[in-house]
């Protein structure tokens, strides 16, 4: 009998204490309670229906009680404001005594879950991305909720068998309402290690300078702002303009712009050879080429392509050269009396002629039709080819003496 109300006082004291940590937690977060009501939905909707395999593992049990606080903030405090705002660890603290199944931890226990979760936290990978107006000059950059005074890229933590390109565009959907997804390259990013911790961040160009931003995330993104980039800090000790913020306003920007600032210089390199090369397409093209190209039919090196097969125009002199070539192979009615006085047996179809068997030397040899009206045309080659011929000298005149 002794020992079951020994025991039963131990539970009572345990259970006392329990309470007190669960208040105590509570007066710490503003001096207020959070209903039990509240704790009961919250608990059912990010903790209790988790599978079981995940209620034992701690570190993902936090990440679900921060889902949970998140959730307590955008919405509870948001319609009544005079709920508690508390912190996350204090928060984590009021859950792990609410919840039955995690009852049995001391608040000393509770705080080496908090270390831990927090060790780990700063392992898991943070994808992003660096977003570029299209003439390349000004970047834009979100501005923190909590610290109100920190600018930095849109970025995030990569959830569970996530792609980082994917955690990059869901993020930045996330903090300011744009979508990157027929934008971003997965090869061109920028990367840096703060603590052991990797960042990285795909750059994005050709975004409108207009374009409409707005988080999709309650309390979590207060703006977003375009900045220029030649005015950003690379270090503690640079001006910033304008002259109301700091550099330590941009200390998750900082270690990027170098980076990025080399970047843009190849890149303007890069389309300032390009532009060269479409100048010189242009020039080429037709008028009705160019129409195409602008009706978006053809790109200008498709449109070349065509240009140099398909429309090819010699040197008027060589065409000139060919139409006088053309009149002079027209046979006149002298030349056909002169073949046929020459040679009656060739017909005008037929010019080869079998050699004799026999051993006449005298046989006539073949006669092949390419060479039958064969002619030099010097003015063509001349005109052709642009070359010079040696005129033969003249032959000299002779003078008969006259006989008398």
């Amino acid at each position: 009998m002794k020992e079951r109300a020994e025991a039963k006082k131990n539970i009572a004291t345990k259970e006392l204490r329990r309470m007190m940590e669960v208040v105590n937690s509570q007066r710490k977060a503003g001096n207020q309670f959070i209903p039990k009501d509240l704790l009961n939905d919250l608990s059912s909707r990010f903790i209790i229906n988790v599978p079981e395999e995940e209620r034992v593992d701690l570190i993902r049990l936090c990440f679900q009680i921060e889902l949970a606080h998140w959730f307590y903030l955008d919405f509870y405090c948001e319609e009544n404001p005079k709920l508690p705002k508390t912190a996350l660890k204090d928060f984590i603290r009021i859950i792990f005594g609410h919840i039955p199944f995690l009852q049995r931890y001391t608040p000393s226990e509770v705080d080496t879950v908090l270390a831990d979760w927090r060790d780990y936290k700063k392992a898991v990978p943070t994808y992003g991305a660096i977003i570029l107006d299209q003439d390349l000059k000004n970047v834009l950059l979100v501005q923190s909720f909590v610290y109100k005074t920190s600018w930095g890229f849109p970025k995030g933590k990569v959830n569970k068998d996530e792609q980082p390109h994917h955690c990059a565009i869901r993020e930045v959907l996330e903090e300011t309402g744009f979508d990157i997804t027929d934008l971003l390259d997965e090869d061109v990013y920028l990367e840096h290690h703060f603590n052991d911790q990797l960042i990285r961040l795909y750059i994005v160009t050709d975004v409108p300078s207009d374009a409409h931003f707005q988080p999709q995330t309650r309390c979590e993104i207060k703006g977003c702002e375009w900045f220029v980039v030649n005015t950003l800090p690379m270090r503690k000790d640079d001006v910033v303009k304008p002259n109301c913020l700091k550099p330590n306003n941009f200390f998750m920007v900082m270690p990027f712009v170098k980076q990025l600032k080399r970047w843009i210089s190849s890149r303007m390199a890069e389309l300032e050879i390009e532009a060269l090369r479409q100048q010189q397409i242009f020039a080429q093209l037709t008028k009705n080429e160019y129409a195409k190209f602008q009706e978006g039919l053809a790109t200008p090196s498709e449109t070349r392509v065509r240009h140099e097969k398909n429309t090819y125009s010699p040197p008027p002199r060589m065409i000139k050269a060919r139409k006088e070539k053309s009149k002079a192979q027209q046979p006149d009615d002298r030349s056909a009396k002169y073949n046929k006085k020459t040679n009656p047996d060739v017909s005008k179809t037929s010019v080869t002629k079998k050699p004799s068997t026999s051993n006449n030397t005298n046989d006539s040899f073949v006669i092949s039709k390419t060479w039958q009206n064969f002619s030099l045309d010097c003015d063509h080659l001349t005109a052709t080819f642009n070359i010079s011929l040696r005129q033969a000298p003249l032959p000299k005149k002779t003078i008969k003496s006259a006989v008398f």
